[in-house]
């Protein structure tokens, strides 16, 4: 019996078996190629599409045009692979997926953003899986290959602890969810859910449908294919409303806890759907230190050892503990991490007052006019560095409790540092301003 490939295995030796089972009929066979586009430009398109046709293992590479571009489908007929658009953009990425749907024919489907670059090994490597008929999808890491300033070598940091560490953990539970990009489909498992979910988070909800349903999603590690991360604040903004979007919308509109899903699984949704109230943490953690030192509000009443002897082993582990998973704790994944609170508390109040927003793909390949100037985005920033900023002061012209004040004047000071070097940069960088 031949069971599902590991990092310990030898792909070499599993592709040999699958040509050989594929042959006498026991595999299914067609594989389409997805790399949806909308109106990036073209040399980036052009890069990705040469990448996937090239690809081991037949298949055939499709592409699916929202932008209804004259150039793009010109580049299609050169390069020698097929060209779908459709009249409407209705559903966004999910819709345009869906369409193509209807015009393909492969047992298999990969999607591919339009900036993604796939490695010419990666059907090799996807899909022995699905040898097993339970699997649905098998999902590869999200890797940024710009790493050009604070904003996308922060965001690339963050998504390599994502991936190195929790999205590994989520394979023992059946948990993993597709990301938009880099993964590969079982046709037949998303007839069964009725299409790609109609969502602007389309891949956090399809995959929730497929676990309802009772098949297995796979992830791993290898790095298969590379693309383009947002370096502009606006780009990172909006990525950050929409994936806090779409983990609010399941916490109050599809609550994993009311699921006909796995006790585990309803645990691994439940963490992702509430992570993003991390920025109303984020929020009180700035301001309750400047509360104090302008007004001496004190939100716990305990003597300072009670309160010492519970905080800081809680602080330390978390810190070690990360320390140790990622090896390196990095300074602009830090800053970036902390400043995101803005996008979820707007991402909050968007999904709690039904507000939709402008839909834009992530990335710095979008032929897309800056809508805002940067301090739309940092207005929030700016007013709590101020506070920050006098506050100290005046905390040290009023000490009433020494320790006290000293703990919240070096938060503040910390604070000051982490909202400061994020809003010269962003105030600073000229990209922000094209």
């Amino acid at each position: 019996m031949l069971l599902l490939p590991t990092n310990f295995f030898n792909y070499a030796e599993y592709y040999e078996e699958m040509k050989i089972l594929k042959k006498k009929g026991k595999i299914e066979g067609g594989v389409d190629i997805f790399i949806t586009v909308y109106n990036e430009p073209l040399e980036i398109i052009k890069e990705t599409v040469k990448a996937a046709k090239s690809m081991n293992i037949d298949h055939k590479t499709y592409i699916l045009d929202d932008g209804k571009s004259e150039e793009v489908k010109k580049l299609a007929e050169k390069l020698d692979v097929h060209y779908i658009t459709r009249k409407r953009n209705k559903d966004y990425k999910a819709g345009n997926i869906n369409n193509a749907l209807t015009k393909t024919q492969g047992r298999f489907f990969a999607v591919f953003d339009a900036d993604y670059i796939p490695h010419k090994n990666f059907l090799i490597k996807t899909l022995p899986f699905f040898m097993s008929n339970k699997v649905a999808l098998v999902q590869t890491p999200q890797v940024y290959r710009n790493k050009n300033n604070l904003i996308s070598r922060g965001a690339s940091d963050v998504q390599k602890v994502f991936y190195e560490v929790i999205f590994k953990g989520k394979n023992k539970f059946n948990s993993v969810f597709w990301v938009g990009t880099n993964g590969i489909f079982r046709r037949k498992a998303i007839e069964e859910v009725g299409g790609i979910y109609a969502h602007k988070s389309e891949d956090l909800f399809t995959s929730y449908l497929l676990h309802q349903a009772g098949w297995s999603t796979i992830y791993i590690s290898d790095i298969l294919a590379r693309g383009i991360g947002p370096d502009t604040l606006e780009e990172y903004h909006n990525q950050q409303v929409r994936w806090a979007g779409g983990g609010f919308h399941m916490f109050f509109k599809q609550n994993p806890l009311f699921k006909d899903i796995t006790v585990d699984q309803k645990i691994q949704y439940l963490l992702s759907s509430t992570f993003y109230f991390s920025g109303i943490v984020i929020f009180l953690i700035m301001l309750i230190p400047i509360l104090y030192l302008l007004f001496g509000f004190i939100p716990l009443n305990a003597p300072f050892e009670v309160w010492a002897s519970h905080y800081i082993p809680f602080f330390l582990v978390q810190f070690v503990v990360i320390l140790w998973i990622t090896r390196k704790v990095s300074w602009d994944s830090f800053i970036l991490s902390t400043n995101s609170f803005v996008a979820y508390i707007q991402a909050l109040f968007n999904t709690l007052f039904s507000k939709e927003i402008k839909w834009v793909a992530t990335g710095s390949v979008k032929k897309v006019k800056r809508e805002k100037k940067p301090i739309d985005f940092l207005w929030v920033h700016i007013i709590i560095l101020l506070l920050s900023i006098v506050s100290i002061p005046i905390g040290l012209l009023n000490i009433d409790k020494p320790i006290i004040t000293a703990i919240n004047t070096f938060w503040v000071l910390l604070n000051i540092i982490l909202l400061g070097k994020f809003t010269i940069f962003n105030l600073s960088y000229k990209k922000n301003y094209k």
